[in-house]
């Protein structure tokens, strides 16, 4: 007898959730900076409701916007990691991915 051999998921290819969004693989989770680990945009909307300005800051400033980065590289959501590199506050990019989970 043989055991079956489980195929490794690619951690690029988009990984859904139950509800139509993308997990990132757990290599590729966002790490915010003295707060949670969040694996989609439902845990980034959750997360940004309640994460400092400096904790946003940290993320999000004119040299770098690692939220973009993360929606665009890891869960395949360009247009929303567009919208993210406009947003100057933690409030806009919250309404930002709070928008495109209501399309969900």
């Amino acid at each position: 007898m043989t055991t079956a051999t489980k195929k490794k998921r690619s951690p690029m290819k988009k990984a859904k959730t139950g509800k139509g969004v993308a997990q990132a693989p757990a290599e590729s989770c966002f790490w915010v900076h003295y707060g949670p680990i969040l694996g989609n945009l439902y845990e980034l909307e959750g997360a940004l409701k309640v994460m400092s300005e400096e904790q946003y800051l940290y993320h999000a400033n004119e040299a770098k916007n690692d939220f973009a980065r993360w929606t665009k590289d890891v869960l395949k959501e360009k247009i929303l990691a567009q919208k993210l590199l406009r947003a100057k506050t933690k409030e806009a990019a919250c309404k930002i991915v709070s928008a495109r989970l209501k399309t969900v």
